[in-house]
């Protein structure tokens, strides 16, 4: 059986419901790699996952659902790996 999570207005939410309403959030940024992130609800506790370029976009997506009804702590697992340098061909004539 799945642990609901409470609102504010105390009503009970499925945890599912309070997941898509925190990625409606995410998908709706305007930083386009925070709508890469994906979540999790388990009893009010939504966990963020994925990998981002850099700590600001961490702390975005972090920011973008804390206040999402049903949400009463945010774990953020987002991991921030940089991105592999590139080398630049030089071009053959």
């Amino acid at each position: 059986m799945a642990a609901y999570s409470l609102t504010s207005e105390g009503r009970l939410l499925q945890p599912h419901v309070v997941a898509q309403a925190a990625k409606e959030k995410l998908r709706s940024n305007p930083h386009w790699p925070v709508r890469r992130v994906s979540c999790e609800c388990e009893e009010g506790c939504l966990f963020l996952r994925g990998h981002l370029s850099c700590y600001f976009h961490k702390q975005l997506a972090q920011e973008a659902v804390a206040d999402v009804d049903g949400v009463t702590q945010v774990i953020n697992e987002i991991e921030v790996t940089w991105p592999e340098p590139q080398t630049v061909q030089p071009i053959q004539s």
